[in-house]
């Protein structure tokens, strides 16, 4: 038998998600944004305390404890709320609840890839909108794809910048459709869209905990929206959203957020001062208001060039091949102690890849 026709045409068709290499021992990995800061020890002491005399159990079925301390947190109500295996899978329950076959999709692009294979796997089409000069929101050009869903990442990936939260409001009111405001890396930045909610029925938050949070592996998301979106987008979802070690270990840090404020000012420290470091040396930094820079290489390379050369100094960073990137790389922001390891191998690769004076 010829299993692929019994494939769904559109799973068939869809180009998969290429992330960034993810387990290569005695590398530094700077290209996935992961949080380099430890995980705070009173959290780690009470998940402890809460944790295994309960692994026997399965955990809540539509984690009402958790989306009930997540209420509190945020100031929302638990209608308002329902939590996923990281942002990604709320994502997916987005069109899959949302996307008809033929449906379209609109983006600003470069954007977060991932939408490509989620839309097309729900049989939608995704429409790629270039950002206005400076990495300014398109408006009008959204507004213009009359799609069911406008997705915007905010600050976007894989340029860190940051969108007005009135322009998105104004467009969320302007858009007959859903928007959804994809805020994984909302913590490193100057404001975020919560306040939109009140009023705008038809936007939906995410947010993630694999960020500013440091637990990127128990995968944990947010979603913030309307009850009646939140109640249709419940009926999609497995039941058992999350196993017992995230429900206990979200719980906590929900509790607990403030404990991750320095960590967050160490990383935005760190942006800067890296950011210095680069330009200095050539790369065109774009102001960040995220956990990573991206960056146009110096003349003479592209991105390739500069992605071969920091492997081969044991350090990994985002490439995005074919995408109209070629001369960009993206670097997350570590601890200090990471980032001066990056700009000496950088100095050691202008000297001996690119032959530069520095």
């Amino acid at each position: 038998m010829n299993i692929r026709k019994i494939i769904r045409k559109s799973v068939q068709n869809a180009q998969g998600y290429t992330p960034g290499e993810q387990c290569i021992a005695g590398y530094l990995k700077l290209n996935a944004n992961e949080n380099f800061y430890p995980v705070p020890e009173k959290i780690l002491e009470e998940v402890k305390a809460n944790l295994f005399d309960s692994l026997a159990l399965y955990p809540d079925s539509r984690s009402e404890t958790v989306r009930d301390v997540a209420a509190q947190s945020y100031g929302l109500k638990r209608g308002n709320i329902m939590v996923g295996n990281g942002s990604s899978e709320l994502l997916s329950l987005i069109y899959r609840t949302f996307i008809e076959e033929g449906d379209l999709v609109a983006m600003p692009s470069p954007g977060f890839t991932l939408n490509r294979s989620m839309v097309s796997i729900q049989g939608g089409r995704l429409v790629e909108v270039g950002w206005s000069d400076g990495y300014q929101l398109p408006v009008e050009a959204l507004l213009a794809v009359k799609a069911k869903i406008i997705v915007i990442t905010n600050p976007n990936n894989p340029t860190g910048t940051l969108c007005p939260i009135n322009e998105i409001e104004a467009l969320a009111q302007a858009h007959d459709g859903l928007l959804v405001l994809d805020e994984a890396y909302v913590d490193f930045a100057e404001d975020n869209g919560l306040k939109l909610l009140e009023g705008n029925e038809n936007i939906i938050i995410l947010r993630t905990f694999s960020k500013s949070y440091s637990v990127a592996g128990i995968r944990f998301g947010l979603a913030f929206s309307s009850k009646e979106t939140i109640r249709n987008m419940l009926k999609v979802q497995n039941s058992y959203p999350v196993g017992k070690l995230t429900e206990v270990f979200a719980t906590t840090i929900l509790k607990k957020r403030a404990l991750f404020d320095s960590t967050i000012e160490q990383i935005k420290l760190q942006r800067e001062v890296t950011s210095k470091e680069l330009s200095t040396r050539g790369f065109k930094c774009t102001p960040s208001q995220a956990n990573f820079l991206f960056v146009k290489v110096p003349a003479g390379a592209n991105g390739a060039d500069w992605y071969e050369a920091l492997k081969k100094e044991k350090i990994l960073v985002r490439y995005f091949e074919g995408q109209g990137l070629d001369d960009c790389l993206r670097v997350t922001i570590g601890r200090s102690e990471e980032m001066k390891i990056l700009v000496r191998s950088i100095d050691g690769c202008l000297q001996h890849f690119f032959k530069s004076d520095l």
